[in-house]
């Protein structure tokens, strides 16, 4: 019985939450707009096997055909639909962009959270280190590792995320800097909880609004770090992505547009449907944005 008025009211407090923070999060009419573009982006993702009409690489199609009822983006110089390959492009971008912020976001969080933490010599080292990530050139050390690992897709989400974390890990000290010396982590130290407990049940949950929206922020900045790779002919050549339909029409963007126009396009609206839904969240959840 008792367990069962536990749960019941862990879900009250939950939908509570939820319902608040949608509340505050509609207000944002902009924030709206992307959410709409992520979520259409991510349904043709994950269904893009039964929306598209061909196969991705499948090819003998008429060469070089722009947009008709057969093709409705048009054909590229080997005959394969854009629209199809267009489809299955949004699955790599996204899978690319959501595992490489979840990587770089638990690295990130698991770096500052033990340095604003136990702070001391601790903090001043892991943040030295942090420094030394931050001030690389994220794009450039991507480039030159993925050139000699090779164009893997988990290369590709391995390096984003290995160089991404430093942002996360200096909001997360931020925030664990502020929060340990709060009565409700005093209090707990009091009554002997362990470290551990006090760092994942008490204080992360605290900490945790900046690092979602600086996640959805990090989604967006690695798609673009992969098209941008896939440009220059180091993206996985097994996979359909936006940057490698890039690549394939450079030779291309004077004598058929649509070839590069619907893959750029289709990066430029997860890009800003991402970052709108990241302004929302903040309005969302920062609490000095609240209105009372």
């Amino acid at each position: 019985m008792q367990a069962a008025e536990f749960d019941r009211s862990t879900l009250d407090v939950l939908w509570g939450k939820a319902k608040d923070f949608w509340i505050r999060y509609r207000r944002n009419r902009v924030a709206i707009l992307g959410l709409l573009i992520v979520g259409l982006i991510s349904f043709v993702a994950i269904f893009a096997a039964f929306l598209a009409p061909y196969e991705p690489w499948r090819i003998g199609f008429e060469t070089i055909r722009p947009p008709s009822k057969a093709h409705l983006f048009g054909t590229d110089d080997l005959g394969r639909d854009i629209y199809t390959r267009t489809l299955f492009g949004a699955r790599m971008s996204l899978m690319v962009g959501i595992l490489a912020a979840l990587t770089s976001s638990v690295i990130g969080i698991a770096v500052g959270a033990i340095a604003g933490f136990m702070g001391g010599k601790i903090d001043d080292v892991l943040m030295r280190i942090t420094e030394l990530f931050q001030v690389m050139p994220k794009f450039f050390l991507a480039l030159m590792i993925a050139f000699f690992f090779g164009p893997s897709v988990w290369n590709i989400i391995f390096v984003i995320g290995i160089l991404s974390w430093p942002s996360t890990c200096r909001l997360v000290r931020a925030e664990f800097l502020s929060l340990k010396e709060q009565e409700f982590v005093l209090a707990a130290r009091s009554i002997g909880a362990r470290k551990s407990s006090i760092i994942f049940n008490e204080i992360l949950p605290n900490a945790s609004p900046p690092v979602i929206v600086n996640a959805s922020l990090q989604v967006a900045s690695a798609i673009l770090i992969e098209a941008t790779l896939s440009f220059f002919g180091l993206g996985d050549p097994s996979w359909v992505s936006w940057g490698r339909m890039l690549y394939d029409a450079q030779r291309l963007l004077r004598v058929a547009w649509w070839v590069s126009f619907f893959p750029g396009a289709s990066i430029f609206l997860v890009v800003l449907g991402l970052n709108l839904v990241g302004d929302g969240m903040n309005d969302a959840l920062n609490p000095r944005l609240r209105e009372t």
